[in-house]
């Protein structure tokens, strides 16, 4: 199976707003929605830092 980097930033921000669904306020849930926007944003530099190492 080939990797690739669209699925991997599918499935975090899709479990990063999952985790938030949980929350007890509106303020908590926006945080977490702000968590998952910067996980989409370090994807890329993650996987350069990945493809360098290998």
């Amino acid at each position: 199976m080939r990797f690739r980097f669209q699925d991997l930033t599918d499935w975090q921000l899709a479990v990063d707003i999952a985790e938030g669904s949980g929350s007890h306020s509106k303020k908590e849930f926006q945080n977490f929605l702000n968590v998952a926007r910067r996980s989409t944003l370090k994807m890329p530099t993650c996987l350069s830092c990945f493809k360098k190492g290998t």
